[in-house]
């Protein structure tokens, strides 16, 4: 588990991610923070968040939450590898968030560019529209 404000921003870009997808429909949300259901393990790694788009083929989505620091983990990269093969493995989709400023730079820029080094793709990279909100 993450501790301080790092892990703060962390379970906040979760919960963020959580209420979007109640409020497009999506179902079977399952979120590894207080109040969800834990998403199940997907090679020995656990996802951040999981659910089902609300479209006919109720598409799976993995979406993992990364906060600054934790974009050049070795940690990162094992999982980022095993949720995007997996995803596209059962026919869904691989999701990113992060902070929409990571020491001045794009949050999701530097996302592309991991994404690009490690020869994956994401269906979506996700940023808050408001910083401060990661706090509250």
């Amino acid at each position: 588990m993450r501790i301080g404000i790092r892990g703060v921003v962390h379970q906040n870009l979760i919960r963020m991610m959580a209420g979007y997808f109640q409020r497009q429909g999506y179902t079977d949300i399952r979120a590894d923070v207080t109040g969800y259901s834990q998403p199940a393990k997907i090679s020995d790694c656990t996802p951040d968040l999981t659910c089902r788009k609300g479209d006919h083929r109720r598409t799976p989505i993995i979406l993992e939450a990364e906060t600054c620091d934790t974009l050049s983990d070795a940690h990162t990269h094992d999982q980022w590898m095993a949720f995007y093969h997996y995803a596209r493995s059962i026919g869904g989709e691989f999701y990113i968030v992060v902070p929409t400023l990571c020491n001045n730079i794009s949050g999701r820029d530097l996302v592309r560019q991991r994404l690009i080094h490690l020869g994956i793709s994401a269906d979506a990279i996700w940023v808050p529209r408001d910083r401060l909100r990661l706090l509250a």
